[in-house]
């Protein structure tokens, strides 16, 4: 069985702004995750996390991005949300 290791990054639209200085501290690691996962809830469209990859480590690192738009979630719920994309 091989094991693999997903990030999973939430926030809530308010914390939207920390997520850009966020990806440019993944960026300097020195390992990488084997995917990125994105997840938020009742976040407008244009705050959602666009990007198809991230290169960390000299590898390109898929990203994923959900939201749940029909609830808004608490912190808690949106980690819930998220593990079942892993």
């Amino acid at each position: 069985m091989t094991l693999t290791l997903s990030l999973c990054v939430t926030y809530c639209y308010r914390d939207y702004h920390y997520v850009w200085r966020m990806v440019e501290h993944l960026r300097r690691q020195t390992s990488a995750p084997d995917e990125i996962i994105f997840a938020t809830s009742a976040t407008h469209p244009d705050r959602l996390v666009q990007l198809s990859h991230i290169d960390i480590a000299g590898r390109r690192v898929p990203v994923r991005t959900y939201n749940s738009s029909t609830e808004n979630l608490n912190a808690a719920e949106i980690r819930n949300f998220a593990k079942q994309f892993a």
